[in-house]
């Protein structure tokens, strides 16, 4: 685990991938709620022009932020802001490419700015940043 920002360095990064499974998504849908039939119903997705249900955003981002404290950075930090952008849908079953990067480092603040980009069948489907503090500099 990381504990200063100077062992923080800029471009250091972790690759993984994991597939979103159908139990998965369907876990993620009990505890949050959300029960829209392109994460539930495979039916319903084929009819509205998809090839599978899709992943929920959100869980996509809980499982970069999860990576990014289990991979990179550690549990001593705490995320101040977080953005997403969804290009193309992530389909369940299927495979993804996980990139996590730290892309900057704001000293004055100890602010780590970290990127990261989702791929599945070389289409980047997400990318996003999240902007992370280690818990001695709050």
């Amino acid at each position: 685990m990381i504990s200063k920002i100077e062992e923080i360095k800029i471009n250091n990064k972790i690759e993984t991938t994991i597939t979103f499974t159908e139990e998965m998504v369907d876990k993620f849908a009990q505890i949050t709620n959300d029960h829209h039939p392109l994460h539930v119903n495979r039916v319903f997705a084929l009819e509205n022009g998809f090839n599978n249900k899709i992943v929920h955003g959100m869980f996509i981002s809980s499982v970069c932020v999860s990576i990014i404290v289990n991979q990179l950075i550690g549990e001593n930090m705490i995320i101040i802001s977080q953005n997403f952008k969804y290009n193309s849908p992530v389909l369940v079953n299927e495979e993804v490419h996980i990139i996590c990067e730290i892309l900057k480092i704001e000293q004055r603040f100890k602010i780590v700015e970290i990127k990261y980009k989702i791929k599945q069948k070389n289409v980047v489907a997400c990318t996003g940043k999240i902007n992370i503090k280690l818990r001695q500099y709050l």
